[in-house]
């Protein structure tokens, strides 16, 4: 597999109200949400990351 073709997936399950939108929103912005609305469904949040000097999204 070629670098490019890296594309890593994380799942956040639990249970409704524990803080899983609030947790991707710190990973992504590097804060917290004062108020959340609850998600329904699924959300997609799409990010890039660096590690050893090559972005990873």
């Amino acid at each position: 597999m070629n670098d490019e073709e890296l594309s890593p997936r994380i799942i956040a399950v639990g249970d409704s109200g524990v803080g899983k939108t609030s947790l991707i929103h710190r990973i992504k912005s590097g804060s917290f949400l004062d108020q959340t609305v609850p998600t329904i469904g699924a959300g997609v949040n799409p990010i890039d990351v660096e590690v050893d000097g090559k972005v990873i999204s």
